[in-house]
């Protein structure tokens, strides 16, 4: 994973499993190598928790987070949002692919949250929010 994949509002795992999936609130830059992270809550008083990049892992797409965003699986299996003309279809090993109206396939596979935050904002203007 590159920080250039990232944004505000990417849900990702860290190191620690109890803080995990971890959402981005902001990023810190002190050098090109030390470049952090952060998530902002109420428990920390002000500080935010922050985490390298290095230390920072993808979290794995499944239909369980489709189901957190608000899609609904249709009965050809596409996962839909609404009146979106987006949808996206589980391909197995190579991750979801991307259906545009009519089922027009573009061959673009998401195999993690983040791309799938990314990508629907990309398409929609919409962030995907945890219902």
């Amino acid at each position: 994973m590159q920080a250039n994949e990232l944004r505000i509002g990417n849900l990702i795992n860290v190191s620690n499993p109890a803080q995990c999936p971890f959402r981005i609130d902001g990023f810190e830059f002190l050098r090109q190598e030390d470049c952090k992270v952060e998530q902002h809550t109420e428990a920390m008083f002000g500080h935010p928790l922050t985490w390298y990049f290095k230390d920072l892992k993808p979290i794995p797409l499944t239909n369980h987070y489709f189901q957190n965003f608000g899609f609904t699986k249709d009965e050809l299996g596409y996962w839909t949002k609404g009146d979106s003309i987006y949808s996206f279809v589980d391909r197995g090993d190579l991750g979801y692919m991307l259906v545009i109206a009519d089922n027009e396939y573009k061959e673009t596979y998401i195999k993690h949250v983040h791309r799938l935050q990314n990508l629907w904002f990309e398409l929609t203007g919409e962030e995907l929010q945890i219902k």
